[in-house]
């Protein structure tokens, strides 16, 4: 279980050449209220070359204003002659028309051995369940999709890229509610529940023309 998001994903692309996709963050303002916590800024800071794409094209050049190297495109048409080591999609392919798009960019920009890094929510965390079942919205309005592990697998192996990292990401409870069901976590996973039920959101590693990948995380 991954307690930091930011901070592992940052790990994963220190010192290596980074194309990240969708660096906006859902627009400017969403970015400014984060500071630190923005997913690109960190990458980029820790990244030998990084490259941001996004669609909104008035925040991107605020973005090139501020020094970011960043371009406006749409994953799904984007052509980039560059290659990198990492392909990050944080939070973003749930909002795209054509998911199977990330691994195809991918597909086309990775070095042999590169590796695509997806993070998305995971669909059957318990919050997002329990508002289900309360008949509440349970996420953002502007996503048009959930994605559970097999589904991305598929779609990676489609694109010539083998799974080999899952990482659940938890959530801090902020309720009473939630506080009392994490207290209660050694009952409820030794009655055989599974801790992914804390999992918010999921990371998913794949390795481009390497089928011979293992966890370099041990």
């Amino acid at each position: 279980m991954v307690e930091d998001r930011v901070a592992y994903l940052a790990g994963l692309v220190a010192g290596k050449r980074l194309l990240d996709i969708g660096v906006v963050d859902h627009m400017i303002l969403e970015r400014d209220r984060k500071g630190s916590d923005w997913l690109h800024g960190q990458l980029a800071g820790v990244a030998s070359y990084s490259l941001g794409v996004d669609v909104l094209e008035d925040d991107v050049r605020r973005l090139r204003e501020e020094g970011y190297n960043v371009v406006v495109g749409d994953v799904a048409s984007l052509e980039l002659e560059e290659r990198f080591d990492v392909v990050v999609a944080g939070e973003v392919i749930e909002h795209l028309d054509s998911p199977a798009s990330v691994f195809a960019l991918a597909a086309k920009t990775l070095v042999p051995g590169g590796r695509l890094v997806v993070t998305t929510p995971y669909p059957f965390y318990v919050g997002r369940v329990w508002k289900n079942w309360r008949g509440a919205v349970s996420d953002s309005v502007d996503h048009v999709g959930l994605f559970w592990p097999s589904g991305l697998i598929e779609y990676a192996e489609r694109y010539g890229l083998t799974p080999d990292v899952f990482r659940p990401v938890t959530k801090a409870p902020g309720s009473r509610i939630g506080k009392a069901v994490v207290a209660m976590k050694p009952l409820w996973t030794g009655l055989g529940f599974s801790e992914l039920a804390m999992a918010e959101t999921a990371i998913y590693e794949f390795v481009f023309g390497n089928p011979s990948v293992t966890d370099a995380h041990d």
